[in-house]
């Protein structure tokens, strides 16, 4: 019998980092602070403001209440809140969906 070397979990790959947290208060396991890098996740911000900086350049303002799912570097999904994206050249096509719409930046 061939024993086989558990397999291990693959590092999650992160994508963004939070540049800024202003009187932040987070609910749920993802607590970040100033500086951590963020993998795909979803940030419950109760208090404060949060300014997200994805790799593509987009950056990301989220005022509490607000729940936001960080999908990829292009794409996001407001659940519930209010947020504003500032889109470089280099992030065209950077997609936000909210449970009424979907925004697109075209460049």
């Amino acid at each position: 019998m061939l024993l086989r070397e558990p397999r291990k979990p693959e590092p999650t790959e992160s994508f963004a980092t939070l540049a800024r947290a202003v009187d932040c208060v987070w609910e749920g396991p993802a607590r970040p602070q100033p500086g951590d890098r963020l993998a795909a996740d979803t940030l419950n911000l109760l208090k404060g403001t949060a300014e997200v900086e994805l790799a593509n350049g987009v950056q990301i303002l989220v005022e509490a209440p607000a729940i936001v799912e960080l999908l990829d570097a292009g794409k996001s999904v407001l659940h519930r809140g209010r947020m504003v994206a500032r889109v470089p050249p280099a992030g065209a096509g950077y997609t936000v969906d909210t449970p009424k719409a979907r925004f697109v930046d075209m460049g």
